[in-house]
């Protein structure tokens, strides 16, 4: 959708000064900056990227599993969860959406390693 404003002046010796704005706005808008995003990068190149990323989340669930096991056994023999398996369980968390959002085009920036690894909490 685009939204048009027209504004009219009359300055000096009776003449109109006639200003149109084009703005995009709605849910379109972001069609269509991920539409001229598209066109600038290569299809296939974020196609390999996608590929990579699928297996990377594979490996990355596995992982996820056995800190959540350690967590747990952690847990029930000191009574408290480790700080540091559940930081990095965070962060680990926060790549597994970054990934998700760039595999279904919700995001262009491709996440770690490509990008920055996820901040801690």
């Amino acid at each position: 959708m685009i939204c048009v404003t027209l504004t009219c002046n009359f300055g000096n010796n009776n003449h109109i000064n006639v200003n149109v704005i084009y703005i995009k706005c709605g849910r379109d808008s972001m069609a269509t900056e991920t539409d001229q995003t598209l066109s600038k990068r290569s299809i296939w190149h974020r196609g390999l990227l996608m590929f990579v990323f699928a297996v990377l989340f594979g490996l990355a669930e596995a992982v996820l599993i056995v800190i959540t096991l350690i967590q747990f056994f952690w847990a029930a023999i000191t009574g408290a969860p480790n700080a540091a398996l559940r930081d990095f369980g965070a962060m680990m968390s926060e790549w597994l959406r970054e990934v998700g959002q760039f595999q279904t085009f919700n995001s262009e920036e491709a996440p770690y390693p490509w990008g920055d690894w996820p901040k801690d909490r």
